[in-house]
């Protein structure tokens, strides 16, 4: 409960530090801004670095990540792209599926 008080107080100090202390680019900088910058930055290198530690994990430790073969990647990127259905061929941005099973790549059949 006491600390809820002095953290309450602080806060009512700092809201009066509105007298300025120095200029930057004709914009006058007081306490306040400088805690309320200061602040700023320190949540964006926190977040910033929470972002980098949940995508690449600690050192030291293995990572998860597959390597990409070289039949994965055409396969992968068909499965992704195809728009099927069941009237017409399986148009792809490169490839193209026939219904008598022939590939088309790139405007040329592929036997």
């Amino acid at each position: 409960m006491l600390m809820r008080i002095l953290l309450l107080f602080s806060l009512s100090w700092v809201i009066r530090l509105t007298e300025p202390l120095f200029t930057v680019l004709s914009q006058e900088i007081s306490g306040r801004d400088l805690i309320l910058i200061v602040g700023g930055l320190f949540l964006l290198g926190k977040s910033t670095y929470e972002i980098h530690d949940k995508l690449e994990g600690e050192e030291g430790h293995g990572s998860a990540r597959v390597k990409a073969t070289f039949g994965a990647v055409p396969v992968q990127i068909i499965i992704l792209t195809a728009d099927c259905n069941d009237v017409g061929p399986c148009s792809l941005a490169l490839w193209h599926a026939t219904l008598d099973g022939s590939i088309v790549f790139m405007g040329k059949s592929i036997e």
